[in-house]
C-alpha cells in the first residue's frame, strides 16, 4: 500500500505504482479487497508507521511506542490497519473451516462464488493455509547528508524546491545515488490463527453464514447490530491492540546495529549524565569495548562496521573511516566540536529540531532514536561506559593489536581463499629462500597471527 496522493492523476509516477500492483492507502473497501487478495495468494506489504519517520523516534520516556504526526502536530501511536486485517482474516479462514466440519456446504458454495473461486475444494485450501504476519526491518547505512545531482537537477528545472521535498530528495537520493548497505531483517512471524475461544468461534461461524460479503465482515461494530456480532467486534478490537504492538516490537528489533549507532548513542548518554566534553582516547576506548560487547550478544543484527575489524581496526586512536564520516558530518552540522585532546558536545546536540530538518540538523539524534529500541546494544554501551576508566591504555592497547591483528588476517585468510576459489586459483606460497611452502588453513592464521 502506497500514499493516496502518489495515485492522483495520470502522470507517469502514478501509473507505474499500479503496473507493480501498488493500491492507495484510501482505496473504498480497502480491507475486504486486501483480503480477498490474500485469499488468493497475494502477499500484502504494510508500512504500519503511516509515513516517513524522519527522526526514527519510535519509543517515548515511559517505553511505549508511537510517532509524530505530520497531520495532527502530535505524537500517535502506530496504525493497527495491518493487525485489523490479519484477525479478521484468520477469523473467516476458521469460520470456513467450522463451517466445514458442521457439513453446511451451501454456505461454503456462497462463498467460493462470492470471492471468485472455481470450487468449495479450491477456497477451502485457502482457508487451510496459515494467516501469518512477518514483520520486517530496512536499515540504511550510512545515512549522508551531503548535496546530491538529484537534488540540484530537480531544483532546476522546477525553479525551486519546499524545505521538506529538497530534504527528502537529498537523503533518499543519496542512498539511491551513493554507497549505501541496506540490511533487511524479517521477524519472528506472527500468527492470528489461534486468538479465539470455542464460544468466539461459534459467534464468528454464524456471522459468516449469515453475512454476504467481506465488506459486512469488516463492517461489524462494538456499539451497534446483534449482541453475538457486537461481542465479536469487541473481541477484535482488544486483540487489535495486542498484535499490533508484538508486530511493532518485532519490527523495531530487526534495526542493525551500525558503527553510527554506536558512537551517537554514546555521545547522547554522555550528555544525559552532565558531560560536556569527553577525552578522544577515552571515548575511542568506550566505543571499541561496546563494539566487543555487542559482538557477545547473539540477539542482536550487527552491521559489517562493527562485526569487520578490517573495518573498526584503527578505532583506538582514532583513525576509522566511519567514525571521521560521521563526525565530520556532526562539526558540519554544529553539534560538536574537536580538538587534539576531546570532543566537546555542543547544545545543539539535544535541541528539538523541525520534522523535516532533523535529519540535516541532528544526524546524531536519527541515529541514537533509531538504536534506541534495541536494549541489547544499550546494556553494551552502558558497560563499555562502566569499564573503559578503569582500564589501562597501555596494557589494553596491546591487547587489542595482539587480537585485532589475529582477526583482521583471519578475515583476510577466509576472503582470500574464498576468492581464489572462486576463481580457481591456485598460487603455491613460498618459504624461506623462496621455496614452495605449505598454504596455512584460516584456522592457522589465527594461531599465526597469536604467537
Amino acid at each position: 500500500m502506497a500514499a493516496s496522493e502518489f495515485f492522483r492523476g495520470d502522470d507517469f509516477f502514478s501509473n507505474f505504482l499500479r503496473s507493480v500492483g501498488a493500491v492507495p492507502n484510501r482505496f473504498p473497501g480497502l480491507l475486504p479487497f486486501l483480503a480477498k487478495e490474500i485469499l488468493h495468494g497475494r502477499k500484502i506489504i504494510i508500512f504500519p508507521e503511516g509515513g516517513m519517520v524522519k527522526d526514527k523516534r519510535v519509543i517515548d520516556g515511559a517505553g511505549d511506542y508511537n510517532i509524530y504526526s505530520r497531520t495532527a502536530k502530535e505524537r500517535r501511536k502506530h496504525h493497527s490497519g495491518a493487525a485489523v486485517l490479519a484477525l479478521n482474516l484468520g477469523a473467516f479462514k476458521g469460520a470456513l473451516r467450522d463451517i466445514e466440519e458442521e457439513g453446511d456446504r451451501p454456505c461454503l458454495q456462497k462463498w467460493a462464488d462470492r470471492l471468485d473461486f472455481a470450487s468449495v475444494d479450491e477456497l477451502m485450501v485457502a482457508a487451510r493455509q496459515p494467516t501469518l504476519i512477518v514483520p520486517a526491518n530496512i536499515t540504511f547505512y550510512p545515512l549522508r547528508v551531503t548535496d546530491n545531482v538529484l537534488r540540484k537537477g530537480v531544483e532546476l528545472f522546477t525553479g525551486g524546491l519546499s524545505k521538506r521535498f529538497s530534504e527528502e530528495l537529498l537523503i533518499e537520493g543519496n542512498i539511491l545515488l551513493k554507497e549505501t548497505d541496506m540490511d533487511l531483517r524479517l521477524g519472528e512471524a506472527i500468527s492470528t490463527d489461534t486468538h479465539w475461544g470455542w464460544w468466539e468461534r461459534k459467534f464468528i461461524s454464524r456471522l459468516v453464514c449469515r453475512i454476504d460479503s467481506l465488506d459486512d465482515l469488516f463492517a461489524v461494530k462494538a456499539d451497534k447490530g446483534k449482541w453475538a456480532d457486537r461481542m465479536v467486534a469487541k473481541c477484535t478490537g482488544r486483540l487489535t491492540i495486542g498484535t499490533r504492538d508484538a508486530y511493532m516490537r518485532e519490527m523495531y528489533a530487526g534495526v542493525t546495529v551500525n558503527l553510527s549507532h554506536l558512537i551517537s548513542r554514546l555521545m547522547m548518554m554522555y550528555v544525559e549524565k552532565g558531560w560536556t566534553e569527553i577525552g578522544r582516547d577515552l571515548f575511542h576506548k568506550t566505543l571499541y569495548l561496546a563494539i566487543k560487547n555487542v559482538q557477545k550478544d547473539g540477539s542482536l543484527a550487527l552491521h559489517d562496521s562493527v562485526t569487520n575489524p578490517v573495518i573498526y581496526r584503527g578505532l583506538i586512536d582514532g583513525h576509522c573511516p566511519g567514525l571521521e564520516q560521521l563526525l565530520t558530518a556532526m562539526v558540519a552540522s554544529n553539534l560538536v566540536e574537536i580538538d587534539s585532546e576531546s570532543y566537546r558536545f555542543l547544545p545543539k546536540l539535544v535541541e528539538e529540531q523541525e520534522f523535516d530538518a532533523v535529519r540535516l540538523e541532528n544526524i546524531a539524534a536519527v541515529y541514537a532514536n533509531e538504536m534506541a529500541p534495541i536494549t541489547g546494544a544499550q546494556k553494551a554501551l552502558e558497560q563499555a561506559m562502566a569499564a573503559a576508566p578503569d582500564i589501562d591504555d597501555q596494557a589494553h592497547g596491546a591487547e587489542q593489536l595482539g587480537i585485532e591483528a589475529a582477526e583482521i588476517l583471519l578475515r583476510l585468510g577466509i576472503e582470500s581463499e574464498l576468492t581464489t576459489e572462486a576463481l580457481g586459483v591456485q598460487r603455491p606460497p613460498f618459504g624461506e629462500g623462496g621455496i614452495a611452502a605449505e598454504a596455512p588453513e584460516p584456522r592457522q592464521v589465527l594461531l599465526l597471527a597469536l604467537q
